[in-house]
């Protein structure tokens, strides 16, 4: 070997070792660095016409196993769907409270109904009903606040998800300036390995918030593609998406925006057309969105934005609506003391839409003091309650169905004062109409409708229907007039259609009103009544028609000391302005037409049973429960989405704790041991709270609502079922977490052991290096004075 070829060698081992030793410098001073990758010198044999010329540096090597980082970045994928789940799931769990910790809501509810149980016990406490209701008013907030903050951690998870697809958008375009720098460097033939230490990291940012595929291509340049196939990075891409702008919109369940794969132009400019947009997670409302997006952060918030949110809502919902109405239907039932001077429903309803009824509903006008108010008949000290029988009301289809009209001048009818016949144990006879209209000289069909106040039966029977008018023709008297119908004692009787009679007013000669003459026969007692019905009217079916005179026998005609109303049903807008358009809707109410005039119900067999043409709407309610005249807790509306978030306690008894339901109607005291058949509510009266205490202890059916199953359960065991289901969920979601953060972790470690900088190893190996570098410096120095000896020795 020459000596010049040796020198040639130690000076490639010199410079070799140099660019070792500066490469082992940038290693140690970055072995905290994030995303760094260490590197290494691969050098070899420098060969000169096959000889050995010294040693050569083949490349600066990035110490990376590629399958290896491709599956952690899989696997951040998982975890930070799992991360993102996770998180939000702990969100609701602090919302629902600990399960036996106190401040959850079955505990609140639990703290409701034990002063409910007080209050049936000291029902006379004013301070027991303030207390009661107060306790309601707190619980019905707590849910109310539940479902908001579950609503509100919806909008939150929304903006994540913005704000997720912004930072997408934002790693897609870092990386698309790193593979631009990857192809400069190829071109200028530079060492590219920090840039890959670049387009590695971000790749593991994007995998984090979104799975992608990724390839690359022979200089190093990323290739990215969605979970479809398409491509993000052969062109520029960004992900499109508009959160909602409050959470109202979740509450009223708005439609979601669509997440979309969007073009850009050259400018940057979003280019969104069906051929140059994807659409990755569909818009829609609540139920009805599809994904594509298989991982990542946005995968998690996705789910608990779509799915596991909306889950705990339904659940919370089904519970607030089967409490809500299983209080209500109770409360309905009851009074409160002293009684409602007014009554509401919140119900709307179209006034000209026929229902079906069934059963009976009591109502009573009491006294502030809970007591029935006068009569204004002579003949009756207290005025006797109302027991509408739904079977014998009219409707447009004939008994047993009723439009509101119809109830409004049944009611009316009754708690109008008229005159009255008295004839025996019978103490009123009046006509009911079964028509709807009378035009001009036109027909009428009536039947009647009897009251038998007294303590024996009495049996009525028609003998004659005439008029004084001999133009007007009569129906043959249908049989079971004319062998008698039987009113039991105390109670009412409406005849009906089948006992009914038509009068005929078109040969009338004598201009309306026309006189009606019966001739009836109360119990072997004979006599003549005259009633007067006036032709050319509309809108009367159900409306009784009193008598004007007792012309023969042995009957009397009682006239009231006053015509005043006691009580008046009207449907009334938002407003509370009688609603008089016989075909407009408006809310049912029930008031005193006096200050000291109250409102009393028993909702006693009354039932709603749909629509003549489609039972399957029927609510099957009680008839306050149907018209929500008396509710506990305000309606929703009728639907069961949203009933936890507007519960709440009614406003009027909110600031009239009074008119919480304790009582309930029952039968007055009878010193005289006459037959009493007034009904009355006091003070200590404690029927109804008694019931609304032990709701509590009563199972109801519940739905299977999102992942909870169906169960038979009371409400304090669905409670906390919803808790319990929380607390596991929660639970489960932070289990996956953890694990997948142990894999993530896992692979990380091998990753950092093949491409972590150790500082100790990097020190050791400097030494090497450097006594290397020494050896090849002496090399150098020796053979540079074997070249001056042997200069020497030419001379």
């Amino acid at each position: 070997m020459s000596l010049s070829l040796a020198l040639g060698g130690a000076v490639s081992g010199l410079r070799a070792n140099q660019s070792a030793i500066s490469l082992l410098t940038q290693n140690i001073s970055n072995a905290n660095s994030d995303g760094y990758t260490r590197q290494t010198v691969v050098q070899s044999q420098q060969v000169v016409a096959g000889m050995g010329a010294g040693v050569q540096i083949d490349q600066v090597m990035r110490s990376v196993d590629n399958i290896l980082s491709a599956a952690a970045r899989m696997q951040t994928s998982s975890t930070g769907a799992a991360s993102a789940a996770s998180d939000v799931l702990n969100r609701v769990q602090f919302y629902f409270g600990q399960p036996g910790s106190g401040n959850d809501i079955k505990s609140k509810m639990d703290d409701m109904f034990n002063t409910l149980l007080d209050l049936s016990n000291n029902s006379e406490q004013a301070f027991t009903r303030t207390l009661a209701v107060q306790k309601a008013v707190s619980f019905a907030g707590d849910v109310s606040e539940l479902a908001t903050n579950l609503q509100q951690a919806r909008y939150d998870t929304d903006h994540e998800i913005a704000d997720t697809v912004n930072e997408i958008n934002n790693t897609l375009d870092d990386l698309n300036r790193v593979n631009e720098s990857i192809r400069a460097a190829t071109f200028n033939s530079t060492n590219k390995n920090a840039l890959f230490d670049q387009r590695d990291k971000l790749l593991t940012k994007l995998q984090e918030n979104i799975s992608v595929s990724v390839t690359f291509d022979s200089d190093g340049q990323a290739r990215i593609f969605n979970n479809q196939g398409d491509f993000l990075s052969e062109s520029r891409y960004h992900l499109q998406y508009t959160p909602q702008s409050g959470p109202e919109n979740f509450a009223s369940d708005n439609p979601l925006s669509p997440i979309k794969m969007v073009l850009l132009d050259p400018n940057g400019n979003p280019i969104d057309t069906p051929t140059t947009s994807i659409v990755l997670v569909s818009g829609g409302t609540t139920g009805n969105i599809t994904s594509k997006i298989d991982g990542g952060r946005l995968k998690g918030l996705l789910q608990a934005r779509d799915q596991d949110l909306p889950n705990f809502l339904s659940q919370l919902d089904h519970f607030a609506n089967t409490f809500r109405n299983a209080m209500n239907a109770i409360h309905n039932d009851g009074v409160g003391f002293p009684p409602a001077n007014r009554l509401t429903g919140t119900r709307f309803v179209p006034g000209g839409e026929e229902h079906l009824w069934s059963g009976k509903v009591r109502f009573a006008a009491l006294t502030e003091n809970g007591l029935p108010v006068a009569s204004p008949y002579p003949s009756e000290a207290k005025l006797r309650p109302y027991d509408m029988n739904f079977s014998t009301i009219q409707g447009p289809s004939g008994q047993g169905s009723a439009t509101v009209r119809d109830i409004m001048r049944d009611f009316n009818s009754y708690f109008s004062p008229s005159n009255r016949v008295n004839s025996g144990n019978i103490s009123d006879i009046k006509l009911g109409a079964i028509s709807n209209s009378i035009a001009t000289n036109g027909t009428f069909q009536f039947d009647l409708d009897l009251d038998n106040g007294s303590g024996s039966n009495s049996t009525v029977k028609v003998l004659s229907v005439t008029s004084n008018d001999p133009g007007v023709t009569f129906s043959a008297t249908p049989a079971g007039l004319s062998t008698g119908v039987t009113v039991t004692a105390g109670s009412r009787l409406r005849t009906g259609t089948t006992n009914s009679i038509t009068a005929d007013f078109s040969g009338a000669t004598l201009a309306s009103p026309h006189v009606i003459q019966v001739q009836y026969d109360i119990d072997g007692q004979v006599s003549t009544v005259e009633y007067q019905v006036t032709d050319n009217v509309t809108d009367i079916r159900n409306t009784r028609y009193a008598a004007t005179a007792v012309t023969s026998g042995t009957a009397t005609l009682e006239i009231p000391t006053s015509f005043n109303p006691q009580l008046k049903m009207d449907l009334v807008d938002a407003n509370g302005a009688v609603v008089t358009d016989p075909t407009a809707s408006g809310y049912l109410r029930i008031q005193g037409l006096n200050t000291g005039y109250r409102v009393a119900m028993d909702e006693l067999n009354s039932k709603e049973g749909g629509l003549p043409t489609d039972v399957s709407k029927a609510t099957n309610s009680g008839f306050s429960s149907y018209f929500q005249l008396n509710d506990l807790f305000v309606s929703n509306g009728g639907v069961e989405k949203g009933s936890a978030q507007n519960l709440a306690v009614r406003q009027d008894i909110q600031n009239n704790k009074s008119l919480l339901s304790t009582g309930e109607l029952t039968l007055s005291n009878s010193p005289d041991g006459s037959p009493v058949y007034t009904y009355q509510v006091g003070i200590s009266s404690n029927a109804n709270i008694k019931k609304l205490a032990a709701v509590q202890f009563q199972n109801f059916n519940f739905d299977s609502k999102g992942t909870l199953s169906g169960t038979s359960a009371t409400l304090g065991g669905y409670v906390s079922e919803l808790i319990g289901f929380a607390a596991s969920t929660t639970e489960q979601a932070n289990s996956v977490h953890d694990a997948e953060k142990l894999k993530s972790d896992g692979l990380q470690e091998k990753i950092d052991a093949i491409g972590g900088v150790n500082v100790d190893e990097e020190l050791a190996n400097s030494v090497l290096y450097q006594n290397a570098f020494g050896a090849n410096a002496r090399m150098i120095s020796t053979i540079n004075q074997l070249f001056e000896s042997l200069l020497n020795l030419g001379q």
